[in-house]
């Protein structure tokens, strides 16, 4: 994601606060009207039941759970290379043009892949997957370290794509083959494949996901800035492990409040994240959790396409499907806190980001 800096509404918080006391009166939404049911997956343990709670077909042995369009089926008798496991199936069989086929490949790595160096895995996976006819391969690397390869090749007459990677002593391949929307169809099907009980669990989460947790008790490293204004320095603090010389996501920054004797903010945080829909349940979390149930809500900015009965996750659906940004403004019964949550769609000629701005009041 292409970040400046950290905090981008912070100088419009600081104003918008200021110039504005907290009135619930003026207000259009409760907090407990944007309930929306999130199965909050960071709290739960991903094994075998919950795969299968889901509908996925699962298979233990192999630490693998996965969802398809059509029921995988035992493919080994119909194949002469020997897999530990050979599991595919076809979808539209009798349309040509609209086939699809889905296969699994698992083996279990020889003994002495363990002792071989950096280029001789290399050479050893890469054999492996000539041997099946797989080559023109990209590496990647997903958020728990697995080295993986996302490889385009051809069956036939038909356009296929696998990925390939080594986890837990063996290899996996993932086949797709199509000549119907080979990409859209293997980038979907790759979000349904899961390592049961992985720490990531979902290739396609690479990017960071939002915690849910509360920024006062995190720690900070003290760091400056500059404003690319005038350049002159504000000063402000990264949760540790943070980057402010980075891309400015993914994690909590707490600032030191300007002009804090003209408002009445006492504690600042910000936290900026991908444009993601598992993110924009977190935050649903989030609210729920450190905001109470009687907290208020105004709309800052507000969209034609925007109506008072929208819930966070209408407006994250609405603000991807418009390219559109709004700002909104939730404020706890108490008045001690208030949060300015915004969806921003490139207006600072960034990526899409979800981002807000966390305070607490005198």
């Amino acid at each position: 994601m292409k970040k400046t800096t950290p905090f981008p509404l912070v100088f419009f918080t600081i104003v918008f606060t200021s110039c504005q006391n907290p009135n619930p009166s003026n207000a259009s939404k409760n907090i407990d009207n944007i309930d929306y049911q999130v199965d909050d997956d960071n709290q739960v343990l991903k094994n075998a039941d919950y795969y299968k709670s889901k509908g996925y077909q699962v298979f233990s042995e192999y630490d693998l759970a996965l969802s398809c369009p059509c029921n995988l089926e035992d493919g080994s008798t119909q194949i002469s290379e020997q897999y530990d496991f050979n599991y595919g199936c076809i979808e539209n069989q009798n349309s040509k043009s609209n086939l699809v086929f889905y296969q699994i490949l698992i083996n279990k790595l020889p003994f002495e892949y363990k002792n071989l160096g950096a280029i001789e895995k290399e050479d050893f996976e890469n054999k492996m997957l000539n041997l099946s006819g797989i080559k023109e391969c990209k590496g990647f690397v997903f958020c728990d370290s697995i080295n993986t390869k996302v490889c385009d090749y051809t069956k036939g007459e038909f356009s296929a794509k696998a990925m390939f990677f080594v986890w837990n002593g063996r290899t996996y391949i993932f086949n797709l083959i199509t000549n119907d929307n080979l990409e859209g169809k293997f980038n979907t099907w790759l979000k349904q494949i899961a390592l049961i009980n992985n720490t990531s669990n979902r290739f396609f989460q690479h990017k960071k996901v939002f915690k849910v947790v509360d920024p006062r008790e995190l720690q900070y490293d003290y760091f400056e800035i500059k404003t690319a204004a005038d350049g002159s320095k504000h000063y402000g603090y990264i949760e540790k492990g943070g980057n402010p010389k980075g891309n400015g996501d993914n994690f909590w920054s707490k600032m030191i409040p300007l002009y804090a004797s003209q408002s009445n903010i006492k504690e600042l945080y910000e936290f900026q994240m991908d444009f993601t829909k598992s993110n924009n349940e977190n935050l649903i979390l989030w609210l729920k959790k450190y905001f109470s149930q009687n907290a208020w809500r105004n709309i800052i900015d507000k969209p034609t396409w925007f109506n008072d009965d929208m819930g966070l996750m209408d407006i994250f659906e609405n603000c991807n499907k418009y390219k559109s940004n709004i700002k909104l403004r939730y404020v706890d019964k108490d008045k001690s806190k208030i949060c300015i949550v915004s969806y921003d769609f490139g207006s600072q000629k960034i990526d899409p980001e979800i981002a807000l701005v966390y305070m607490i009041l005198f």
